[in-house]
């Protein structure tokens, strides 16, 4: 009997892999409103081919395999197969390639194989709109075929078959829209405040399909919506008062909760199904998405009342070509949930772009939406900040386990804590070590809590710092090899970037009492580790309270930008000189990974020029065999 050509909807995922496009466009048609009062305005929506081509298998090659039986009978003598498609343009039309065999005969109820063909089929495929339904059909305009041997020739009745079987199984394929457009009626308003609903619904409203045409390997479908001149009326903002405190208190609740986010995001994004290339890419986003919070804190809160609409759009901006690199390939409901990602991250930034009038709202249960399309199954809720270390952080960013955590002693705060630590140096105390920790780090560890130096003491305790650093350098080299030709540079690397940040120190006098160095963007203590971009990574209260537990972060991260960026992206041979690399890890380490080729770059900021500066003459005096160089920040 024959298999009677079916028109299937995409109803297993068409409407949630279509409708990522879609909210793109929407925010593409907001922002157009906003420059034209004009009525009038058509925003491409582009289905590429591969997409198209898993279209194609999920709704016609439904056999198994990629295979479709498009005509067979109850005793199996004659068939018709259809396998392996493929998806192209050619001009103006889609290409649909495929494999096919015929095989037709029957005589007195038996199977004589009068006729048997097995070759390739090519229809070309002509995108229509059906206005009425708001979908996308197609027609087939033409077929070409070429038989196993590559032949062109094909008998009259192979023909026949062809297009009474084949052609109408292809014309059944359509793109449903109507559902992704209702979807996008309650996606949006979970990013827009209620004064921009008006203009929303008035888009949505008029919202139809126009103009199906191919475009570089890609379909390309207009979505055209009428705006009136109410829809194009932006207002300058009026200039914004300072926060109270309830509103400091939702403003930081709103980044914690968009740091939680982006590090949900990137940790459930780089699983082991991704390649090595992917995963450092997915490490340096989220390391810049840190750097970018860093900065945002330090800036006033009443200049930034939304900071993660700010941070957002950076992050977008990074993220999103990796995100279309990772849904590639992947199976039919991962890929289709990675589609809705790009397209609601889309769809925000091009929403946001409308200017200071149009209220993105980044919300929480927005946040929590567009997780639950990266991992639906993860337990939890995915914008819950805390600052315990995370084991499965540090393994994405390739660290390894976590540091062990240095033994509580109280700090002392007064005077007389000068006076016992001359007497330790020269009657150095008994120390008991934990049984894996190095006894020499722990016992200077021990001496130096709590010591803030001035010109009085630095004598007695620069040489402390400096054998602490050492010990810790090595330490680090131990988790962390490097090439021999590269091991010369990463002393004096690390000894001058703790100069640079802390002239060695762990404490300062504040008043009367001994503080932790802490900076305005919350760095903490001799290498300065920022306790917002390495949260989870390390142990906030041991960047604080503990010289060698600080000093280890820092050595950790030095590395981590030393090998995984300067010496991998080849900095040395892009300059021909080996101690760049210490230059470039130093920039990295003060900005982030995109500051890697900053010191070799046209400064866009004094500040920054004379920071790198500054390491260098610090660095070479260090190399140069000036070890305690940095006794001059005592004087």
């Amino acid at each position: 009997m024959d298999a009677a050509p079916q028109c299937r909807r995409y109803k297993s995922g068409a409407p949630a892999s279509v409708r990522p496009l879609l909210v793109a466009a929407i925010g593409a048609i907001l922002l157009a409103g906003n420059a034209l009062a004009a009525s009038e305005v058509a925003v491409p929506v582009r289905l590429d081919s591969g997409f198209l081509e898993q279209l194609l298998v999920e709704t016609v090659f439904t056999d198994g395999d990629r295979t479709a039986e498009v005509l067979t009978d109850a005793h199996g003598c004659n068939r018709v197969v259809v396998s392996d498609p493929s998806v192209g343009t050619r001009e103006d039309r889609i290409v649909l390639r495929m494999q096919a065999s015929i095989r037709t005969g029957m005589w007195m109820g038996r199977c004589v194989q009068l006729y048997r063909w097995a070759g390739a089929i090519t229809a070309l495929q002509e995108p229509y709109v059906d206005a009425e339904a708001a979908v996308l059909r197609f027609r087939v305009v033409d077929s070409e075929v070429e038989t196993a041997s590559g032949g062109k020739g094909v008998s009259g009745r192979a023909w026949d078959v062809i297009k009474s079987r084949i052609h109408p199984r292809l014309e059944g394929l359509i793109v449903d829209l109507r559902s992704p457009v209702n979807e996008i009626a309650r996606l949006l308003p979970l990013f827009l405040s209620e004064q921009d609903l008006t203009r929303t619904h008035l888009v949505l409203d008029s919202l139809r399909l126009a103009n199906p045409r191919v475009s570089d390997d890609s379909l390309v479908v207009d979505l055209a919506v009428t705006l009136s001149e109410a829809t194009a009326t932006p207002v300058a903002p009026a200039p914004e008062p300072p926060l109270a405190a309830d509103e400091l208190a939702a403003w930081n609740l709103a980044w914690q909760r968009w740091d939680a986010f982006v590090t949900f995001a990137v940790v459930h994004l780089a699983d082991e199904q991704r390649s090595e290339k992917q995963v450092r890419e997915l490490r340096q986003v989220f390391l810049e998405a840190r750097y970018d919070l860093a900065q945002a804190l330090v800036e006033e809160p009443d200049r930034a009342r939304d900071p993660v609409r700010r941070l957002f759009l950076r992050t977008w901006k990074r993220l999103r070509p990796l995100l279309r690199e990772i849904s590639i390939g992947l199976p039919g409901e991962a890929a289709l949930r990675y589609l809705s990602l790009i397209g609601a991250g889309d769809a925000l930034r091009a929403i946001d772009q409308l200017g200071p009038d149009v209220g993105v709202d980044i919300s929480a249960d927005g946040l929590r939406r567009l997780a639950r399309l990266i991992d639906p199954q993860a337990a939890g809720d995915p914008l819950e900040y805390d600052t315990e270390v995370d084991p499965e952080l540090r393994r994405m960013l390739g660290l390894g386990t976590p540091l062990p955590l240095p033994t509580a002693v109280a700090t002392p705060d007064n005077d007389s804590a000068h006076l016992h630590r001359l007497f330790d140096w020269l009657f150095p105390p008994a120390f008991a070590a934990e049984p894996d920790a190095d006894p020499e780090v722990g016992e200077l560890s021990k001496r130096l809590r709590g010591w803030a130096p001035d010109a009085t003491d630095a004598g007695l305790y620069l040489p402390l710092a400096l054998r602490l650093l050492d010990l810790t350098g090595e330490r680090g080299l131990a988790e962390r090899p490097l090439a021999a030709d590269f091991r010369p540079l990463f002393r004096p690397l690390l000894l001058a970037a703790a100069w640079q940040e802390s002239c060695w120190r762990q404490y300062i006098r504040v008043g009367g009492s001994v503080q932790t160095i802490t900076s305005a963007a919350g760095s903490l203590g001799v290498m300065q580790v920022n306790q917002h971009v390495w949260r989870g990574i390390y142990d906030v209260r041991g960047l604080r309270d503990d010289f060698a537990y600080n000093a280890l972060a820092g050595t950790e991260i030095l590395l981590h930008y030393l090998i995984d960026y300067a010496i991998r992206k080849g900095e040395h041979t892009a300059t021909g000189n080996t101690e760049n690399l210490a230059r470039s890890t130093y920039a990295m380490y003060n900005g982030g990974p995109g500051h890697m080729r900053r010191y070799r770059k046209p400064y866009k900021s004094a500040h920054l020029r004379e920071i790198d500066a500054a390491f260098w003459q610090k660095y070479r005096e260090i190399r140069d065999g000036n070890d305690l160089a940095v006794r001059r920040c005592f004087q």
